[in-house]
Protein backbone atom coordinates (compact mmCIF):
# COMPACT_ATOMS: atom_id res chain seq x y z
CA UNK A 1 0.00 0.00 0.00
CA UNK A 2 2.84 2.40 0.85
CA UNK A 3 5.18 1.17 -1.86
CA UNK A 4 4.71 4.40 -3.83
CA UNK A 5 5.79 6.38 -0.74
CA UNK A 6 8.97 4.32 -0.35
CA UNK A 7 9.96 5.05 -3.95
CA UNK A 8 9.85 8.83 -3.43
CA UNK A 9 13.03 10.88 -3.00
CA UNK A 10 14.01 11.71 0.61
CA UNK A 11 13.19 15.42 0.31
CA UNK A 12 9.78 14.55 -1.17
CA UNK A 13 8.99 12.32 1.79
CA UNK A 14 9.97 15.10 4.18
CA UNK A 15 7.79 17.54 2.26
CA UNK A 16 4.75 15.28 2.57
CA UNK A 17 5.34 14.87 6.32
CA UNK A 18 5.66 18.63 6.71
CA UNK A 19 2.43 19.32 4.81
CA UNK A 20 0.62 16.75 6.94
CA UNK A 21 1.79 18.40 10.17
CA UNK A 22 0.86 21.86 8.92
CA UNK A 23 -2.62 20.71 7.88
CA UNK A 24 -3.05 19.11 11.30
CA UNK A 25 -2.18 22.38 12.99
CA UNK A 26 -4.55 24.31 10.75
CA UNK A 27 -7.36 21.86 11.52
CA UNK A 28 -6.70 22.32 15.25
CA UNK A 29 -6.88 26.06 14.89
CA UNK A 30 -10.11 25.97 12.86
CA UNK A 31 -11.91 23.67 15.33
CA UNK A 32 -10.80 25.73 18.31
CA UNK A 33 -11.74 29.07 16.79
CA UNK A 34 -15.20 27.83 15.92
CA UNK A 35 -16.07 27.94 19.63
CA UNK A 36 -15.49 31.66 19.63
CA UNK A 37 -17.47 32.38 16.48
CA UNK A 38 -20.32 34.01 18.35
CA UNK A 39 -17.99 36.22 20.30
CA UNK A 40 -16.22 37.15 17.11
CA UNK A 41 -19.47 38.09 15.40
CA UNK A 42 -20.44 40.29 18.30
CA UNK A 43 -17.08 42.01 18.29
CA UNK A 44 -17.20 42.40 14.55
CA UNK A 45 -20.58 44.12 14.76
CA UNK A 46 -19.15 46.66 17.17
CA UNK A 47 -16.05 47.04 15.04
CA UNK A 48 -17.99 47.63 11.82
CA UNK A 49 -19.57 50.75 13.23
CA UNK A 50 -16.25 52.61 13.16
CA UNK A 51 -14.45 50.54 10.56
CA UNK A 52 -15.14 52.69 7.42
CA UNK A 53 -13.90 55.91 9.03
CA UNK A 54 -10.76 54.27 10.49
CA UNK A 55 -10.04 52.45 7.25
CA UNK A 56 -10.34 55.61 5.18
CA UNK A 57 -8.25 57.53 7.66
CA UNK A 58 -5.51 54.89 7.33
CA UNK A 59 -5.66 55.29 3.57
CA UNK A 60 -5.15 59.04 3.93
CA UNK A 61 -2.19 58.38 6.25
CA UNK A 62 -0.66 55.83 3.90
CA UNK A 63 -1.12 58.11 0.89
CA UNK A 64 0.49 60.99 2.77
CA UNK A 65 3.46 58.80 3.79
CA UNK A 66 3.84 57.66 0.20
CA UNK A 67 3.85 61.29 -0.95
CA UNK A 68 6.59 62.15 1.56
CA UNK A 69 8.64 59.13 0.52
CA UNK A 70 8.37 59.93 -3.18
CA UNK A 71 9.52 63.52 -2.64
CA UNK A 72 12.63 62.16 -0.87
CA UNK A 73 13.18 59.41 -3.47
CA UNK A 74 13.50 61.94 -6.27
CA UNK A 75 16.89 63.00 -4.93
CA UNK A 76 18.41 59.53 -4.99
CA UNK A 77 17.42 58.47 -8.49
CA UNK A 78 20.44 57.32 -10.58
CA UNK A 79 19.89 59.68 -13.50
CA UNK A 80 17.94 62.71 -14.67
CA UNK A 81 15.34 60.73 -16.59
CA UNK A 82 14.47 58.66 -13.51
CA UNK A 83 14.20 61.84 -11.41
CA UNK A 84 11.74 63.42 -13.87
CA UNK A 85 9.61 60.27 -13.87
CA UNK A 86 9.57 60.18 -10.04
CA UNK A 87 8.67 63.91 -9.86
CA UNK A 88 5.67 63.38 -12.11
CA UNK A 89 4.63 60.35 -10.03
CA UNK A 90 4.85 62.52 -6.88
CA UNK A 91 2.50 65.10 -8.36
CA UNK A 92 -0.04 62.39 -9.09
CA UNK A 93 0.32 61.13 -5.53
CA UNK A 94 -0.58 64.60 -4.18
CA UNK A 95 -3.87 64.40 -6.07
CA UNK A 96 -4.47 60.89 -4.72
CA UNK A 97 -4.00 62.16 -1.14
CA UNK A 98 -6.52 64.94 -1.71
CA UNK A 99 -9.08 62.46 -3.06
CA UNK A 100 -8.58 60.08 -0.12
CA UNK A 101 -9.13 62.97 2.29
CA UNK A 102 -12.42 63.90 0.60
CA UNK A 103 -13.61 60.30 0.95
CA UNK A 104 -12.69 60.34 4.65
CA UNK A 105 -14.77 63.45 5.26
CA UNK A 106 -17.80 61.59 3.88
CA UNK A 107 -17.52 58.74 6.43
CA UNK A 108 -16.01 60.59 9.41
CA UNK A 109 -17.53 60.15 12.88
CA UNK A 110 -17.62 63.88 13.69
CA UNK A 111 -16.25 63.41 17.16
CA UNK A 112 -15.90 66.48 19.42
CA UNK A 113 -12.81 68.46 18.38
CA UNK A 114 -12.64 66.72 15.00
CA UNK A 115 -13.79 69.79 13.01
CA UNK A 116 -10.85 71.90 14.23
CA UNK A 117 -8.34 69.19 13.38
CA UNK A 118 -9.84 68.72 9.92
CA UNK A 119 -9.69 72.47 9.25
CA UNK A 120 -6.03 72.57 10.30
CA UNK A 121 -5.29 69.57 8.06
CA UNK A 122 -6.89 71.27 5.04
CA UNK A 123 -4.89 74.44 5.72
CA UNK A 124 -1.68 72.43 5.76
CA UNK A 125 -2.84 70.53 2.68
CA UNK A 126 -3.24 73.81 0.78
CA UNK A 127 0.18 74.95 1.99
CA UNK A 128 1.67 71.64 0.76
CA UNK A 129 0.29 72.25 -2.72
CA UNK A 130 1.77 75.76 -2.67
CA UNK A 131 5.21 74.38 -1.75
CA UNK A 132 5.13 71.45 -4.18
CA UNK A 133 5.59 73.66 -7.23
CA UNK A 134 8.74 75.47 -6.04
CA UNK A 135 10.18 72.22 -4.71
CA UNK A 136 9.62 70.55 -8.09
CA UNK A 137 11.28 73.46 -9.89
CA UNK A 138 14.17 73.34 -7.44
CA UNK A 139 14.64 69.63 -8.01
CA UNK A 140 14.65 70.08 -11.77
CA UNK A 141 17.17 72.91 -11.43
CA UNK A 142 19.30 70.77 -9.15
CA UNK A 143 19.22 67.92 -11.64
CA UNK A 144 20.29 70.25 -14.44
CA UNK A 145 23.08 71.72 -12.32
CA UNK A 146 23.96 68.21 -11.03
CA UNK A 147 23.86 69.31 -7.41
CA UNK A 148 24.68 66.92 -4.62
CA UNK A 149 21.54 65.22 -3.14
CA UNK A 150 22.55 66.36 0.33
CA UNK A 151 22.46 69.99 -0.79
CA UNK A 152 18.95 69.54 -2.21
CA UNK A 153 17.80 67.88 1.04
CA UNK A 154 18.94 71.00 2.96
CA UNK A 155 17.03 73.42 0.72
CA UNK A 156 14.74 75.71 2.81
CA UNK A 157 11.61 75.12 0.69
CA UNK A 158 12.15 71.35 0.73
CA UNK A 159 12.64 71.41 4.52
CA UNK A 160 9.45 73.44 4.93
CA UNK A 161 7.55 70.97 2.71
CA UNK A 162 8.74 68.01 4.77
CA UNK A 163 7.78 69.83 8.01
CA UNK A 164 4.30 70.54 6.61
CA UNK A 165 3.88 66.87 5.69
CA UNK A 166 4.97 65.83 9.20
CA UNK A 167 2.33 68.16 10.73
CA UNK A 168 -0.33 66.66 8.47
CA UNK A 169 0.70 63.15 9.57
CA UNK A 170 0.46 64.27 13.22
CA UNK A 171 -3.12 65.49 12.67
CA UNK A 172 -4.09 62.16 11.10
CA UNK A 173 -2.69 60.28 14.08
CA UNK A 174 -4.42 62.62 16.58
CA UNK A 175 -7.77 61.97 14.90
CA UNK A 176 -7.12 58.24 14.92
CA UNK A 177 -5.64 57.78 18.39
CA UNK A 178 -7.22 60.65 20.37
CA UNK A 179 -10.73 60.63 18.88
CA UNK A 180 -11.49 57.31 17.16
CA UNK A 181 -9.51 54.74 19.05
CA UNK A 182 -11.10 55.41 22.50
CA UNK A 183 -14.55 54.89 20.96
CA UNK A 184 -13.51 51.62 19.35
CA UNK A 185 -11.82 50.45 22.53
CA UNK A 186 -14.91 51.13 24.55
CA UNK A 187 -17.02 49.14 22.07
CA UNK A 188 -14.64 46.21 21.88
CA UNK A 189 -13.51 45.94 25.47
CA UNK A 190 -16.49 44.01 26.64
CA UNK A 191 -16.53 41.50 23.78
CA UNK A 192 -12.78 41.28 23.44
CA UNK A 193 -12.26 40.58 27.12
CA UNK A 194 -14.32 37.43 26.85
CA UNK A 195 -12.55 36.10 23.75
CA UNK A 196 -9.02 37.27 24.47
CA UNK A 197 -8.09 34.55 26.90
CA UNK A 198 -9.36 31.71 24.75
CA UNK A 199 -7.86 33.00 21.54
CA UNK A 200 -4.50 33.47 23.22
CA UNK A 201 -4.52 29.90 24.42
CA UNK A 202 -5.45 28.64 20.96
CA UNK A 203 -2.67 30.59 19.31
CA UNK A 204 -0.15 29.33 21.82
CA UNK A 205 -1.20 25.76 21.14
CA UNK A 206 -1.14 26.33 17.40
CA UNK A 207 2.24 28.07 17.51
CA UNK A 208 3.67 25.23 19.59
CA UNK A 209 2.43 22.60 17.12
CA UNK A 210 3.73 24.58 14.16
CA UNK A 211 7.09 25.26 15.79
CA UNK A 212 7.67 21.62 16.69
CA UNK A 213 6.49 20.55 13.23
CA UNK A 214 8.75 23.08 11.54
CA UNK A 215 11.80 22.06 13.56
CA UNK A 216 11.21 18.38 12.79
CA UNK A 217 10.60 19.13 9.11
CA UNK A 218 13.68 21.37 8.77
CA UNK A 219 15.98 18.86 10.47
CA UNK A 220 14.60 15.99 8.43
CA UNK A 221 14.71 17.97 5.20
CA UNK A 222 18.31 19.06 5.72
CA UNK A 223 19.34 15.52 6.53
CA UNK A 224 17.54 14.19 3.48
CA UNK A 225 18.91 16.96 1.27
CA UNK A 226 22.45 16.34 2.51
CA UNK A 227 22.05 12.65 1.72
CA UNK A 228 20.66 13.48 -1.71
CA UNK A 229 23.51 15.90 -2.43
CA UNK A 230 26.09 13.32 -1.43
CA UNK A 231 24.39 10.86 -3.74
CA UNK A 232 24.38 13.44 -6.54
CA UNK A 233 28.08 14.17 -5.97
CA UNK A 234 28.86 10.46 -6.05
CA UNK A 235 26.82 10.07 -9.24
CA UNK A 236 28.59 13.04 -10.81
CA UNK A 237 31.99 11.69 -9.78
CA UNK A 238 31.17 8.28 -11.23
CA UNK A 239 29.86 9.88 -14.42
CA UNK A 240 33.00 12.00 -14.82
CA UNK A 241 35.19 8.98 -14.15
CA UNK A 242 33.22 6.89 -16.64
CA UNK A 243 33.46 9.61 -19.30
CA UNK A 244 37.16 9.99 -18.65
CA UNK A 245 37.74 6.25 -18.92
CA UNK A 246 35.72 6.06 -22.10
CA UNK A 247 37.59 8.98 -23.65
CA UNK A 248 40.94 7.55 -22.58
CA UNK A 249 40.11 4.12 -24.01
CA UNK A 250 38.86 5.48 -27.32
CA UNK A 251 41.77 7.91 -27.65
CA UNK A 252 44.30 5.21 -26.79
CA UNK A 253 42.87 2.86 -29.43
CA UNK A 254 42.80 5.64 -32.02
CA UNK A 255 46.37 6.79 -31.34
CA UNK A 256 47.63 3.21 -31.45
CA UNK A 257 46.47 3.11 -35.09
CA UNK A 258 48.22 6.39 -35.96
CA UNK A 259 51.55 5.58 -37.63
CA UNK A 260 52.67 9.18 -38.23
CA UNK A 261 52.89 12.26 -36.05
CA UNK A 262 50.57 14.14 -38.39
CA UNK A 263 47.89 11.47 -38.05
CA UNK A 264 48.27 11.41 -34.27
CA UNK A 265 47.88 15.20 -33.99
CA UNK A 266 44.79 15.07 -36.20
CA UNK A 267 43.23 12.57 -33.79
CA UNK A 268 44.15 14.82 -30.87
CA UNK A 269 42.23 17.66 -32.53
CA UNK A 270 39.18 15.43 -33.00
CA UNK A 271 39.32 14.38 -29.34
CA UNK A 272 39.45 18.03 -28.24
CA UNK A 273 36.39 18.87 -30.34
CA UNK A 274 34.47 15.98 -28.77
CA UNK A 275 35.53 16.88 -25.22
CA UNK A 276 34.87 20.67 -25.42
CA UNK A 277 32.97 21.36 -28.66
CA UNK A 278 32.08 24.99 -27.89
CA UNK A 279 35.50 26.38 -26.93
CA UNK A 280 38.32 27.81 -29.05
CA UNK A 281 41.32 25.52 -28.56
CA UNK A 282 44.68 25.25 -30.27
CA UNK A 283 47.64 22.89 -30.05
CA UNK A 284 51.11 24.44 -30.25
CA UNK A 285 53.97 22.03 -30.91
CA UNK A 286 57.74 22.39 -31.14
CA UNK A 287 59.29 20.19 -33.81
CA UNK A 288 62.19 17.87 -33.04
CA UNK A 289 65.38 19.90 -32.75
CA UNK A 290 63.45 23.19 -33.16
CA UNK A 291 62.93 25.54 -30.25
CA UNK A 292 59.92 27.40 -31.69
CA UNK A 293 56.22 26.64 -31.34
CA UNK A 294 53.92 26.31 -34.34
CA UNK A 295 50.16 25.90 -34.35
CA UNK A 296 49.38 22.40 -35.63
CA UNK A 297 45.61 22.48 -35.06
CA UNK A 298 42.79 24.78 -34.01
CA UNK A 299 39.14 24.01 -33.30
CA UNK A 300 38.27 27.57 -34.38
CA UNK A 301 38.30 26.80 -38.10
CA UNK A 302 37.31 30.29 -39.21
CA UNK A 303 39.71 32.43 -37.18
CA UNK A 304 42.36 29.82 -36.30
CA UNK A 305 42.15 30.98 -32.69
CA UNK A 306 42.77 31.39 -29.82
CA UNK A 307 46.08 32.61 -31.30
CA UNK A 308 48.52 32.52 -28.38
CA UNK A 309 51.66 34.49 -29.44
CA UNK A 310 54.11 32.51 -27.29
CA UNK A 311 57.23 31.76 -29.32
CA UNK A 312 58.89 28.78 -27.69
CA UNK A 313 58.48 26.27 -24.83
CA UNK A 314 60.97 28.29 -22.80
CA UNK A 315 58.62 31.30 -22.91
CA UNK A 316 55.42 29.39 -22.02
CA UNK A 317 54.67 29.32 -18.24
CA UNK A 318 52.74 26.04 -18.47
CA UNK A 319 55.44 24.35 -20.57
CA UNK A 320 58.31 25.43 -18.33
CA UNK A 321 56.50 24.35 -15.14
CA UNK A 322 55.18 21.14 -16.66
CA UNK A 323 51.81 21.61 -14.95
CA UNK A 324 48.32 22.64 -16.04
CA UNK A 325 47.76 26.35 -15.51
CA UNK A 326 44.29 27.89 -15.23
CA UNK A 327 43.70 31.64 -15.50
CA UNK A 328 40.23 32.73 -14.25
CA UNK A 329 40.61 36.20 -15.78
CA UNK A 330 42.97 37.81 -18.27
CA UNK A 331 42.85 41.01 -16.21
CA UNK A 332 44.05 39.37 -12.99
CA UNK A 333 47.41 40.34 -11.52
CA UNK A 334 48.81 36.82 -11.98
CA UNK A 335 47.34 36.21 -15.45
CA UNK A 336 49.62 34.86 -18.19
CA UNK A 337 51.24 37.85 -19.97
CA UNK A 338 50.54 36.30 -23.37
CA UNK A 339 46.84 36.15 -22.43
CA UNK A 340 46.63 39.67 -21.03
CA UNK A 341 48.30 41.31 -24.02
CA UNK A 342 46.00 39.99 -26.74
CA UNK A 343 42.47 40.72 -25.51
CA UNK A 344 40.54 43.87 -24.68
CA UNK A 345 37.87 42.08 -22.64
CA UNK A 346 38.17 39.76 -19.64
CA UNK A 347 38.40 36.09 -20.61
CA UNK A 348 39.42 32.90 -18.85
CA UNK A 349 41.92 30.38 -20.21
CA UNK A 350 43.73 27.14 -19.46
CA UNK A 351 47.02 25.67 -20.71
CA UNK A 352 47.81 21.95 -20.55
CA UNK A 353 51.47 21.15 -21.33
CA UNK A 354 52.19 18.23 -23.67
CA UNK A 355 55.29 16.49 -22.34
CA UNK A 356 57.67 13.83 -23.70
CA UNK A 357 59.62 12.17 -20.89
CA UNK A 358 59.14 15.28 -18.76
CA UNK A 359 60.31 17.66 -21.47
CA UNK A 360 57.84 20.12 -23.07
CA UNK A 361 56.72 19.17 -26.56
CA UNK A 362 53.81 21.60 -26.82
CA UNK A 363 50.77 23.05 -25.07
CA UNK A 364 46.99 22.79 -25.46
CA UNK A 365 45.67 26.34 -25.06
CA UNK A 366 41.94 27.02 -24.57
CA UNK A 367 40.03 30.26 -24.00
CA UNK A 368 36.62 30.51 -22.37
CA UNK A 369 34.04 33.19 -21.70
CA UNK A 370 34.17 35.34 -18.58
CA UNK A 371 33.96 32.21 -16.36
CA UNK A 372 35.77 28.88 -16.27
CA UNK A 373 34.03 25.60 -17.13
CA UNK A 374 33.55 22.69 -14.73
CA UNK A 375 36.35 20.41 -13.56
CA UNK A 376 35.40 17.72 -16.08
CA UNK A 377 36.70 19.90 -18.92
CA UNK A 378 40.18 20.19 -17.38
CA UNK A 379 40.27 16.46 -16.63
CA UNK A 380 39.54 15.70 -20.30
CA UNK A 381 42.15 18.18 -21.58
CA UNK A 382 44.84 16.87 -19.24
CA UNK A 383 44.08 13.32 -20.39
CA UNK A 384 44.32 14.33 -24.05
CA UNK A 385 47.58 16.21 -23.41
CA UNK A 386 49.12 13.22 -21.63
CA UNK A 387 48.10 10.72 -24.32
CA UNK A 388 49.25 13.08 -27.09
CA UNK A 389 52.68 13.43 -25.49
CA UNK A 390 53.04 9.68 -25.05
CA UNK A 391 52.10 8.83 -28.64
CA UNK A 392 53.98 11.65 -30.36
CA UNK A 393 57.03 10.90 -28.23
CA UNK A 394 56.87 7.24 -29.22
CA UNK A 395 56.44 8.08 -32.92
CA UNK A 396 59.39 10.47 -32.79
CA UNK A 397 61.51 7.87 -31.05
CA UNK A 398 60.56 5.32 -33.73
CA UNK A 399 61.37 7.84 -36.46
CA UNK A 400 64.76 8.61 -34.93
CA UNK A 401 65.53 4.90 -34.56
CA UNK A 402 64.50 4.23 -38.13
CA UNK A 403 66.53 7.17 -39.36
CA UNK A 404 69.54 5.95 -37.39
CA UNK A 405 69.12 2.46 -38.86
CA UNK A 406 68.87 3.85 -42.39
CA UNK A 407 71.65 6.42 -42.16
CA UNK A 408 75.39 6.47 -41.85
CA UNK A 409 76.10 7.85 -38.35
CA UNK A 410 79.05 10.01 -39.44
CA UNK A 411 77.71 11.72 -42.58
CA UNK A 412 73.93 11.26 -42.23
CA UNK A 413 73.78 9.77 -45.74
CA UNK A 414 72.07 6.50 -46.61
CA UNK A 415 73.92 3.34 -45.67
CA UNK A 416 74.29 0.42 -48.07
CA UNK A 417 71.25 -1.44 -46.77
CA UNK A 418 69.02 1.61 -47.15
CA UNK A 419 70.42 2.21 -50.63
CA UNK A 420 69.58 -1.35 -51.67
CA UNK A 421 65.98 -0.92 -50.44
CA UNK A 422 65.58 2.40 -52.25
CA UNK A 423 67.04 1.00 -55.46
CA UNK A 424 64.65 -1.97 -55.36
CA UNK A 425 61.71 0.42 -55.17
CA UNK A 426 63.15 2.47 -58.01
CA UNK A 427 63.68 -0.59 -60.21
CA UNK A 428 60.14 -1.77 -59.51
CA UNK A 429 58.94 1.48 -61.11
CA UNK A 430 61.18 0.84 -64.17
CA UNK A 431 63.23 4.04 -63.92
CA UNK A 432 66.42 4.52 -65.90
CA UNK A 433 69.32 5.82 -63.85
CA UNK A 434 72.99 6.73 -63.68
CA UNK A 435 75.40 5.61 -60.96
CA UNK A 436 78.36 7.69 -59.77
CA UNK A 437 81.03 5.96 -57.71
CA UNK A 438 83.21 8.47 -55.84
CA UNK A 439 86.31 8.23 -53.71
CA UNK A 440 88.35 10.81 -51.77
CA UNK A 441 91.87 10.93 -53.23
CA UNK A 442 94.73 10.04 -50.88
CA UNK A 443 92.33 9.76 -47.92
CA UNK A 444 94.63 7.39 -46.02
CA UNK A 445 97.45 9.92 -46.18
CA UNK A 446 95.02 12.61 -44.88
CA UNK A 447 94.10 10.40 -41.92
CA UNK A 448 97.67 9.41 -41.14
CA UNK A 449 99.01 12.97 -41.41
CA UNK A 450 96.31 14.99 -39.65
CA UNK A 451 94.47 12.39 -37.60
CA UNK A 452 91.14 10.68 -37.82
CA UNK A 453 89.21 13.70 -36.48
CA UNK A 454 90.34 15.74 -39.49
CA UNK A 455 89.52 12.79 -41.77
CA UNK A 456 86.03 12.52 -40.30
CA UNK A 457 85.51 16.26 -40.73
CA UNK A 458 86.56 16.00 -44.37
CA UNK A 459 84.06 13.16 -44.92
CA UNK A 460 81.25 15.21 -43.38
CA UNK A 461 82.07 18.28 -45.46
CA UNK A 462 82.24 16.19 -48.61
CA UNK A 463 78.88 14.55 -47.79
CA UNK A 464 77.30 17.96 -47.41
CA UNK A 465 78.74 19.15 -50.72
CA UNK A 466 77.38 16.00 -52.34
CA UNK A 467 73.88 16.48 -50.89
CA UNK A 468 73.79 20.13 -51.92
CA UNK A 469 74.72 19.33 -55.54
CA UNK A 470 72.18 16.59 -56.32
CA UNK A 471 68.39 16.66 -56.67
CA UNK A 472 66.09 15.91 -53.71
CA UNK A 473 65.07 12.52 -55.13
CA UNK A 474 68.63 11.40 -55.92
CA UNK A 475 70.06 8.67 -53.66
CA UNK A 476 73.34 9.50 -51.91
CA UNK A 477 75.06 6.72 -49.96
CA UNK A 478 78.28 6.25 -48.04
CA UNK A 479 79.31 2.93 -49.54
CA UNK A 480 82.19 2.32 -47.17
CA UNK A 481 85.21 4.20 -45.78
CA UNK A 482 85.86 7.12 -48.13
CA UNK A 483 83.76 5.62 -50.95
CA UNK A 484 80.39 7.09 -51.95
CA UNK A 485 77.70 6.02 -54.44
CA UNK A 486 75.17 8.37 -56.00
CA UNK A 487 72.14 7.03 -57.89
CA UNK A 488 70.49 9.60 -60.18
CA UNK A 489 67.10 8.39 -61.48
CA UNK A 490 66.08 9.50 -64.97
CA UNK A 491 69.44 11.22 -65.51
CA UNK A 492 71.50 10.63 -68.70
CA UNK A 493 75.27 10.44 -68.39
CA UNK A 494 75.80 13.78 -70.11
CA UNK A 495 73.69 15.43 -67.37
CA UNK A 496 75.29 13.51 -64.52
CA UNK A 497 78.86 14.61 -65.32
CA UNK A 498 78.25 18.38 -64.75
CA UNK A 499 76.64 17.58 -61.40
CA UNK A 500 79.75 15.71 -60.28
CA UNK A 501 81.99 18.47 -61.56
CA UNK A 502 80.08 20.88 -59.30
CA UNK A 503 80.85 18.56 -56.40
CA UNK A 504 84.56 18.67 -57.24
CA UNK A 505 84.44 22.47 -57.37
CA UNK A 506 82.75 22.56 -53.95
CA UNK A 507 85.46 20.26 -52.60
CA UNK A 508 88.10 22.63 -53.91
CA UNK A 509 86.38 25.50 -52.08
CA UNK A 510 86.42 23.44 -48.88
CA UNK A 511 90.21 23.12 -49.18
CA UNK A 512 90.60 26.90 -49.32
CA UNK A 513 88.28 27.55 -46.35
CA UNK A 514 90.86 26.45 -43.78
CA UNK A 515 88.47 24.06 -42.06
CA UNK A 516 90.40 21.01 -43.30
CA UNK A 517 93.51 20.49 -45.43
CA UNK A 518 92.86 20.55 -49.17
CA UNK A 519 91.74 17.26 -50.73
CA UNK A 520 90.25 16.10 -54.05
CA UNK A 521 87.73 13.52 -55.19
CA UNK A 522 87.42 11.27 -58.24
CA UNK A 523 84.25 9.82 -59.77
CA UNK A 524 83.39 6.98 -62.09
CA UNK A 525 79.99 7.13 -63.85
CA UNK A 526 77.93 4.40 -65.52
CA UNK A 527 74.38 4.15 -66.86
CA UNK A 528 71.60 1.57 -66.51
CA UNK A 529 71.64 1.42 -70.31
CA UNK A 530 75.06 -0.28 -70.10
CA UNK A 531 74.07 -3.28 -67.94
CA UNK A 532 71.05 -5.38 -67.00
CA UNK A 533 71.42 -5.18 -63.18
CA UNK A 534 72.17 -2.58 -60.58
CA UNK A 535 75.15 -4.55 -59.29
CA UNK A 536 76.65 -4.60 -62.80
CA UNK A 537 76.13 -0.84 -63.23
CA UNK A 538 77.88 -0.24 -59.89
CA UNK A 539 80.77 -2.45 -61.06
CA UNK A 540 81.07 -0.42 -64.28
CA UNK A 541 81.10 2.83 -62.28
CA UNK A 542 83.72 1.35 -59.96
CA UNK A 543 85.87 0.37 -62.94
CA UNK A 544 85.51 3.91 -64.32
CA UNK A 545 86.62 5.25 -60.90
CA UNK A 546 89.73 3.09 -61.07
CA UNK A 547 90.43 4.53 -64.50
CA UNK A 548 90.04 8.07 -63.08
CA UNK A 549 92.56 7.21 -60.38
CA UNK A 550 94.95 5.83 -62.97
CA UNK A 551 94.55 8.95 -65.13
CA UNK A 552 95.71 11.24 -62.30
CA UNK A 553 92.69 11.63 -59.92
CA UNK A 554 90.47 14.70 -59.35
CA UNK A 555 88.31 13.96 -62.39
CA UNK A 556 85.09 12.36 -63.62
CA UNK A 557 85.47 9.30 -65.84
CA UNK A 558 82.54 7.77 -67.74
CA UNK A 559 82.31 3.99 -68.03
CA UNK A 560 84.03 2.48 -71.05
CA UNK A 561 80.64 1.37 -72.33
CA UNK A 562 79.92 4.93 -73.35
CA UNK A 563 81.20 6.31 -76.69
CA UNK A 564 82.99 9.01 -74.71
CA UNK A 565 85.32 6.99 -72.48
CA UNK A 566 86.65 9.79 -70.26
CA UNK A 567 86.08 13.45 -69.62
CA UNK A 568 89.39 14.86 -68.33
CA UNK A 569 89.31 17.50 -65.68
CA UNK A 570 91.86 19.98 -64.43
CA UNK A 571 95.21 18.93 -62.98
CA UNK A 572 95.04 16.80 -59.83
CA UNK A 573 95.29 18.66 -56.58
CA UNK A 574 98.00 17.51 -54.17
CA UNK A 575 97.94 17.67 -50.40
CA UNK A 576 100.04 20.44 -48.85
CA UNK A 577 102.30 17.91 -47.18
CA UNK A 578 103.98 14.64 -48.24
CA UNK A 579 105.02 13.79 -51.81
CA UNK A 580 102.47 12.69 -54.41
CA UNK A 581 101.99 8.96 -54.62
Amino acid sequence: MFRWFQELKPQTKVGLVTVTLILSGVALLVVSLSRFEQVRLSAADLHDRSFPARTQLEKVDQSLELTTWKFSSILVQPDGASQVVMLEDTRRQLTTTDNEWQRFKQVSLDRPGEQALRAEFERLQAHQRDLAGPVGLGLISGMIEKKDPGELFADRTFVELRDTQRQMSDIIRRIEYELYEPVLNEQLDAAGRAAESGIRDIWIAYATVMFVSSVIAIVAFRSARRTERMKELDDTKRRVEANRNELETRLYRALEMATTEEAALKLVGQAIVEAIPDQATELLVAESGVAHFRQVLSTDVEHRGPGCPVVSPADCPAATRGNTMVFPSSTALDACPFLRERTDRPIAASCQPVLIAGKPLGVIHTTYGPTLPDEETFVALELIARRAGERVGMLRAFAESESAARSDPLTGLLNRRSLDSAVRRMLAEHHTYAVAYGDLDHFKRLNDTFGHDVGDRALRLFAKALRDAVRPNDLVCRYGGEEFVVVLPECPLEEAVPVLDRVREAVADIGTSGRVPAFTVSFGVASSAQADSFERVVSLADAALMQAKADGRDRVTVSAGQPQAALPAGPPAALPVAPTE
